[in-house]
């Protein structure tokens, strides 16, 4: 789909995008190059998943101090894009991801899901890995053509969850507001005594314990699983 994007949408972010040419052999070979180690690590968790398993240790910390790393270091080499970044840049940004919610419901509602699946499709769909995008830009395309193309996917990865962070906002005030308005009540347990623990733990004649017993006027079935 970015090739398209490209296409459809890059001549019209600024005048020097115009003449853009998109090197579709590049991006094949930069996808290649992405999908063949995540190939091999799909192989290795399914056939050796003790390697897997080891590996994870390392790699958890790592990964986070690596992203730490490029994040600090992208900001900073790259201060430029933000001087670039035009309402049109961030017009197209929200568009792209804000949408994706909506599209990524919809079509989850279509197939029957339940609200959590929906939800859950929604928010992958529109949570687009953008350092891939990067890595491909940056890999196919010259300066400063890259440079220019980069900017909305910048500004998507800026605008992607916004909507998320202010409905989290809004539902942390309105369960804050609730709490004060109409505390909560708490249930005490009702108290069973000794004599009606022994009348629910005792064994009949027969070796079989009953499926249902009742305590306290209320019907405990199969307490075995309940004790």
């Amino acid at each position: 789909m970015m090739p398209l994007w490209i296409f459809l949408l890059g001549r019209h972010m600024s005048p020097e995008t115009g003449s853009l040419q998109i090197p579709f052999a590049n991006i094949v070979v930069s996808l290649v190059g992405l999908v063949v180690p995540l190939a091999i690590g799909m192989l290795i968790w399914r056939f050796k998943p003790k390697w897997a398993q080891k590996a994870q240790k390392c790699i958890k910390p790592l990964t986070l101090v690596v992203l730490i790393v490029i994040l600090v270091l992208s900001v900073t080499v790259n201060q430029y894009i933000f001087l670039l970044m035009t309402w049109k840049s961030f017009l197209c940004g929200a568009l792209i991801s804000w949408s994706a919610y909506a599209f990524g419901a919809f079509a989850a509602f279509l197939g029957r899901l339940n609200r959590a699946q929906i939800i859950a499709v929604s928010i992958e769909i529109a949570f687009q890995n953008s350092g891939i995008a990067v890595v491909v830009l940056f890999t196919s395309l010259h300066q400063p053509d890259a440079d220019l193309v980069i900017v909305p996917v910048v500004c998507q990865a800026i605008l992607q969850g916004i909507p998320l962070y202010l409905l989290y906002i809004v539902l942390r005030l309105r369960k804050c507001v609730l709490n004060r308005m109409h505390p909560e009540k708490k249930v005490e347990p009702v108290p069973v005594c000794e004599a009606e623990l022994g009348e629910l733990c005792k064994v009949p004649a027969n070796g079989r314990p009953n499926e249902n017993l009742e305590v306290n006027g209320v019907l405990v079935d199969d307490y075995k699983s309940k004790l």
